[in-house]
């Protein structure tokens, strides 16, 4: 008697590497959409349990204090020794990230410094979880002993039928270029947007909120590499090696020339082949910011006006301020244009590191908004 067997009824080993692949596929997406709720869980209770720290300096009353306050920021240059504190006090503050694979899954502290004009008044906050608030209140005193912090509650930026207008900033290439700096400025950079502040009207009000949060170390080697790229001058754009008309002009170079130095890995840089002092100087900045720590960053502005009208008008006064932080070979901070002034307002009130679509697009070819120490001292 001759058995039959049906072979489609047994598995095979592809069969099971199908089955085994669709398994861990499933185990990815599950644990990547555990890992999104818990984190969304976790950063809504860090904005809920956000604290507010009002940042005032006391008078000067005497003529001895009038006068060597007085002498200490009567030149153009001395604005950069306090500027140069700010810097050293966000050092500080990313000492304050934690390492590990928990910490990885949990995502690290994330605080906010805020610039509001309300009132015809200019105050600075420091809002910070309450949890980390004496922390941060002892490296503030640290650095700067002639401020008092207050604990204030949250202040209301909008007011019955106003008109609110605001944007995003985003970086305008990659990270691993930088922004002009502070020491590349001849007057101090905060100026330029405490001046606009001080026109508001009394029904008016504006903020600039920097919300930052420490990175950690391994980001810069993208930076380092352009350096490297840039002194060889073998520097090639995205665009430019998708380019089909540049891969026609390598074959036919290649047949008639034979290969060029680059092919045969010969990396000796000819007599001749020098760099100009502007790329120099861009060099240098690259690598000024790729060897300091890191902080993913959000700015949001936001003004607020009975007259939309008056509220645009004051917008892009304040918006453009942040043009003395762009330089023409490496990058700068441009203002977002299509997002919701709603969802913006919503995520300023609770404190959230959210950004609108069209940055998380950018942040495929551009990458977050990452700012190094010098570049958050400056704004």
């Amino acid at each position: 008697m001759v058995r039959i067997v049906d072979v489609h009824s047994h598995f095979y080993p592809k069969d099971y590497l199908t089955l085994l692949d669709r398994i861990l596929a499933a185990l990815t997406a599950i644990f990547l959409l555990a890992w999104w709720i818990f984190r969304l869980r976790w950063n809504n209770e860090r904005s809920m349990s956000m604290v507010f720290m009002k940042l005032q300096i006391p008078r000067k009353e005497s003529k001895e204090d009038k006068e060597r306050e007085k002498e200490k920021f009567s030149g153009t240059s001395d604005f950069k020794e306090p500027v140069g504190i700010m810097k050293h006090f966000f050092e500080s503050l990313h000492g304050f990230k934690e390492a590990g694979y928990y910490q990885r899954f949990r995502g690290q502290q994330f605080l906010s410094f805020e610039v509001v004009a309300q009132n015809n008044l200019i105050d600075f906050y420091v809002v910070v979880p309450e949890d980390i608030a004496k922390l941060v209140e002892k490296q503030i005193t640290t650095f700067y002993p002639d401020v008092y912090v207050e604990y204030v509650p949250d202040y209301n930026l909008f007011s019955k039928q106003a008109h609110v207008k605001g944007c995003y900033f985003r970086h305008y290439k990659h990270y691993k270029y930088p922004i002009k700096t502070f020491t590349h400025l001849n007057s101090d950079p905060l100026n330029a947007v405490t001046n606009v502040f001080s026109k508001l009207d009394v029904d008016e009000a504006a903020a600039l909120q920097i919300m930052v949060r420490p990175r950690l170390s391994g980001w810069q080697k993208k930076g380092r590499e352009e350096a490297k790229s840039i002194l060889k001058s073998d520097h090639k754009g995205f665009l430019f090696l998708l380019n089909p008309f540049s891969w026609i002009g390598a074959l036919l170079n290649f047949f008639f020339r034979g290969p060029s130095p680059e092919y045969l890995n010969d990396q000796q840089q000819k007599p001749g082949d020098r760099t100009t002092p502007l790329t120099d100087e861009q060099v240098k900045a690259i690598e000024e910011k790729n060897t300091q720590v890191g902080f993913e960053t959000t700015i949001r502005l936001l003004v607020s006006s009975p007259n939309p009208y008056q509220a645009r008008q004051q917008y892009v006064s304040i918006r453009s301020a942040f043009a003395q932080y762009a330089t023409t070979d490496n990058n700068a901070l441009v203002y977002t244009k299509y997002h919701s002034n709603t969802a913006l307002a919503v995520n300023f009130i609770y404190r959230t590191l959210k950004r609108n679509w069209t940055q998380r697009l950018l942040h495929l070819l551009n990458g977050p908004l990452l700012l190094s120490a010098e570049e958050l001292a400056s704004l």
